[in-house]
């Protein structure tokens, strides 16, 4: 009867790939020779096809996210094929990030007006007791992507390459995006706690969003379990808000606005929810737009991959309509790390923002 040390090692590479989580994989690769053998001949595969199982229909925009944090960090893991060990750690520790980000905002993309950001009462009462609103598997997945994607948004240091981050997306993510980011907005408010009545209260909140989830999430975890800590946080942000200010959400709004979506009033606050009322509203509003467009004879103006906006010259016409795989989104086209497009690739070509 063959044992394990001696069935090919295509077997083990396949009984590898096929474990849910990495903390199963360490303790498998480390329970005989013969797995640890096969785990270092296909570690690359071994890895991507075990964080895949991990985190599932969204690991590229992990991955995406995980190479943006180690490009700001200047991390050496970008030098090496496939997945480093930091890498892995990242990958880990966002997706516990979002996951409890998910349990704290999902009730407000449920009901953003659960608060009202003109009534220091209701963001009290969200911040004493918010409500815990269970997603859906597929509620989940939109949530988590648009996460995913809003923390790499937040990363990118141009305006140039934040465009280019979001012309990677069909009209419908975006969408999906601009929910996620309403009820985050919504959080940001509650963390700061003081109803938004004048531009200074917006900017302060405008330069917590762009710091990204992982510390708006940080500073509400501060807020309800080390008060003072809190306040210091908090103040640190004030500060950042007065020396740097760059209007991260103006420019957020103006970004949206060019999108063209249908005018729809609650269109966005609808797109990551399942049902009639809200994702397949989007969807059905979306489609309604483009047949009512393709009836006109009107030039497409939506961002999204494969569709050119008319103020695109040839290159960025090309850097769209390029036919992104998953292995080249992941690995890039060399197969040494991510393409670096978002972050480094220059656009020329002038987009008119309209304002918010």
């Amino acid at each position: 009867m063959p044992s394990l040390a001696t069935v090919p090692q295509e077997i083990h590479y396949k009984l590898l790939s096929s474990l849910h989580d990495f903390e199963d994989l360490s303790a498998t690769v480390l329970s005989t020779r013969a797995l640890h053998s096969a785990f270092q001949s296909n570690r690359r595969r071994v890895l991507s096809a075990v964080g895949r199982n991990f985190i599932g229909n969204i690991f590229t925009d992990a991955l995406l996210l995980a190479r943006a944090q180690e490009k700001r960090d200047g991390s050496a893991a970008l030098n090496v094929k496939g997945l480093s060990s930091s890498t892995v750690r990242l990958l880990v520790d966002n997706a516990e990030t979002i996951g409890e980000l998910q349990t704290i905002v999902f009730g407000l993309l449920k009901d953003q007006h659960t608060v009202d950001l003109r009534n220091r009462a209701t963001m009290t009462q969200f911040a004493e007791a918010p409500p815990i609103v269970v997603a859906s598997e597929t509620e989940s997945i939109r949530f988590k992507a648009a996460a995913y994607r809003f923390s790499v948004y937040c990363l990118i240091g141009s305006l140039e390459g934040r465009i280019a981050f979001l012309k990677r997306y069909p009209q419908l993510q975006i969408l999906e995006l601009s929910h996620f980011v309403n009820a985050l907005w919504i959080l940001a408010s509650v963390i700061r706690g003081r109803p938004l009545e004048t531009d200074r209260d917006w900017d302060l909140v405008s330069t917590l969003m762009s710091t990204g989830p992982h510390n708006i999430l940080r500073l509400w975890t501060l807020k309800l379990t080390h008060p003072a800590a809190f306040k210091a946080a908090l103040l640190d942000e004030h500060k950042k808000s007065a020396d740097d200010y760059d209007g991260f959400m103006e420019e957020w709004c103006d970004l949206m606005d060019v999108q063209g979506f249908p005018s729809d009033a609650g269109l966005r606050e609808c797109a990551i929810l399942d049902g009639a009322a809200g994702h397949e509203r989007a969807v059905s509003a979306l489609e309604a737009a483009r047949a009512l467009s393709a009836a006109d004879g009107a030039t497409a103006t939506t961002w999204g991959r494969g569709r050119a906006s008319p103020e695109m010259d040839s290159g960025e016409e090309n850097m769209m309509a390029h036919s992104w795989t998953d292995e080249e989104e992941v690995w890039g086209k060399s197969k040494d790390g991510i393409d670096d497009d978002p972050f480094g690739r220059s656009i020329n070509s002038p987009i008119i923002l309209l304002s918010c």
